[in-house]
């Protein structure tokens, strides 16, 4: 997990965390880049060379678990979120025009917590909070000691369990990738009440190039997906689930990123983002609509037109 240049920090936040303060250890480090501090998380626990670092932070998901719900492992699959995490603490600068230090952060759909693992390097878990529908990913982040307020929501959210106007980022990662179109407006419209006027929503959609790719379709479902996704912007196929409230809301989505505007008129799109390293997740950047100020006026050449 270690390498020379890191060691001192890390006996630096060893020592610290034998005193039980997580705040404290983990100020120490954010003296770290954020690569490093993944991969510390990764390693965790390591009771042999760092017992004190294992008592406070949360440990990492099993190789079973990181493979059922995100389909990779290990320093693969960290890479990749990473890279994400890293692009989005640039457009929050961008967009919101503070750092993304100190926010306030929900990430919905949490799993197993991966991403509340690596949120940690800018916020303390008091300010940081995630929440999924399935009682299973919420009992693994609470297994794995993940301190931040964890929530069980709806398949089919009316509300959120947050004060109004509580987050300044909301994170929805490989969500709407799955999302039923009655289950995509249900979760935009409950996101909308709990984020600042001036919050970033940054959520991941795929583009119509993943029926291309995805396995065991045959053909002419895979164009009538395509055709489903040029003619209404959303193509859904659900996978074999029990339906809630007579709608099956998990399977596999595509949809273009102004759809998501039509799907709930209270979000205004502002820009988008993509990794190399996950190239079949674009990042879609809203705001709220009734803020006033639209920063992406301001930066013309990353208009979402680009991904239609």
């Amino acid at each position: 997990m270690s390498m020379q240049h890191i060691q001192d920090i890390l006996d630096t936040a060893e020592r610290i965390a034998g005193n039980g303060s997580m705040e404290d250890c983990l100020r120490q480090l954010r003296h770290l880049c954020l690569d490093d501090f993944a991969s510390v998380m990764l390693g965790m626990p390591d009771s042999g060379q760092y017992p004190g670092l294992s008592s406070v932070l949360p440990a990492m998901a099993s190789d079973d678990v990181q493979r059922q719900w995100t389909g990779a492992t290990g320093y693969s699959l960290m890479s990749q979120r990473v890279a994400v995490i890293e692009k989005l603490r640039r457009q929050f600068l961008w967009a919101v025009g503070r750092p993304l230090e100190g926010c306030r952060i929900l990430d919905y759909g949490c799993g197993y917590g991966l991403s509340l693992r690596l949120l940690l390097y800018f916020t303390n878990p008091d300010r940081l909070a995630g929440c999924d529908p399935w009682d299973r990913s919420i009992r693994l982040c609470e297994e794995a000691r993940i301190v931040s307020r964890l929530d069980i929501t709806d398949y089919l959210p009316a509300s959120l369990p947050y004060e109004e106007q509580t987050f300044d980022l909301v994170l929805a990662y490989s969500v709407f990738t799955h999302t039923s179109r009655k289950a995509s407006i249900a979760a935009l419209e409950a996101i909308s009440p709990v984020i600042k006027p001036d919050g970033l929503l940054a959520l991941t959609i795929r583009p119509i190039e993943y029926w291309d790719i995805e396995g065991g379709i045959e053909e002419p479902e895979r164009s009538a997906l395509r055709r489903a996704h040029n003619l209404t912007g959303f193509a859904f196929r659900p996978h074999n689930r029990p339906p809630i409230n007579g709608d099956v809301t998990y399977g596999d989505t595509t949809m273009r990123a102004m759809m998501i505007e039509e799907l709930c008129s209270k979000w205004k799109t502002i820009g988008y983002d993509r990794s190399l390293s996950d190239p079949y997740q674009i990042i879609v950047l809203l705001q709220p609509a009734r803020r006033r100020r639209f920063l992406r006026q301001i930066r013309p050449f990353r208009r979402i037109r680009m991904v239609e």
